[in-house]
């Protein structure tokens, strides 16, 4: 009976080993003017990539990143992120007792077609935590014309202008 015991075991640890270190990796395509959310469980150990694959010239106003769990927020405290390979950065934490939450906005900005956002996620502590990623894109800022080159288009069209006008006199 021992056998058997410590034969299902070792069955069981070969078949759940490779899972306690996993990595989920969500690779998405983005585009102007749509909302995104994302939902993960973190299990002690884990992380999580999400890598945005920015299709259109867009802009998003802010990232929005929430985190819940147990262990009286030191679970939630370990979560770390990093935002296309900066430094890790800490979530802030709210709550009391238990259960607590942390979050995090990140300031958002102008993508070109072809840009790759990444969000990378640790976290290795005790209990599970529940992790939420969402954000809403818009069209890209139009950048303004420069003034010299303002400057440049008024001056040739108050020039073409006064040669049209001048033609009609004739």
């Amino acid at each position: 009976m021992t056998y058997m015991k410590n034969a299902l075991f070792a069955a069981a640890f070969a078949i759940s080993a490779p899972l306690a270190a996993q990595a989920a990796t969500v690779n998405k395509d983005v585009f102007a003017n749509n909302s995104y959310a994302f939902a993960e469980v973190l299990m002690p150990g884990t992380s999580a990539e999400y890598n945005f694959n920015v299709m259109e010239d867009l802009k998003v106003n802010n990232f929005s990143i929430t985190a819940n769990g147990n262990n009286f927020g030191a679970d939630v405290g370990s979560v770390r992120y990093s935002v296309n390979g900066a430094d890790a950065q800490a979530l802030t934490i709210s709550g009391s007792g238990e259960s607590q939450s942390g979050y995090a906005f990140s300031v958002g900005e102008n993508f070109s077609a072809g840009d790759v956002v990444q969000f990378l996620f640790s976290y290795a502590i005790k209990d599970d935590i529940t992790l939420s990623l969402a954000f809403a894109t818009g069209p890209a800022d139009v950048a303004p014309v420069p003034l010299p080159a303002a400057g440049l288009l008024l001056g040739s069209l108050l020039v073409a202008g006064g040669t049209v006008a001048a033609r009609k006199k004739k």
